[in-house]
């Protein structure tokens, strides 16, 4: 009898240790569960920042593309008669006088550079995001 008694407590032994196992697998698949869910609200987030940085990228260029023609001027550039000529003796010399004297007084004629361009950037708003950004 005491062979079947020990194999019966070998049994016992290795059923505690098949019951600690299971335990110890819901544990893991719980934890791993946990894990996809995160792996997934990450996912959703990588998705939203690139859509920002696509945006932030468009802003870039975009902002980049308009200050190509700040570089044009500088600040004395947008003063008051810095654009007029300088000496209108000359021009009162010349054989069109009258007709360039009548230029340099009009105002409108001045080559003043005119205020920068406005840029329109396109942001997607969080509808368009659902639907695609199609419009």
């Amino acid at each position: 009898m005491s062979d079947i008694d020990q194999l019966l407590q070998n049994k016992l032994k290795e059923l505690n240790y098949i019951k600690q196992i299971r335990i110890q697998s819901d544990e893991l698949l719980k934890a791993l569960n946990g894990i996809t869910n995160n792996l997934d609200s990450v996912s959703h987030n990588v998705e939203d920042v690139v859509k920002i940085m696509n945006n932030w990228d468009a802003i870039i260029k975009s902002v980049s593309a308009s200050s190509i023609s700040l570089l044009q001027y500088q600040e004395k550039d947008y003063e008051v008669n810095h654009w007029k000529p300088k000496d209108t003796k000359n021009i009162n010399n010349n054989q069109n006088g009258e007709d360039k004297n009548e230029q340099a007084e009009d105002p409108n004629n001045d080559d003043i550079p005119l205020p920068e361009t406005m840029v329109r950037i396109r942001v997607l708003k969080d509808e368009d995001a659902t639907e695609g950004g199609s419009r």
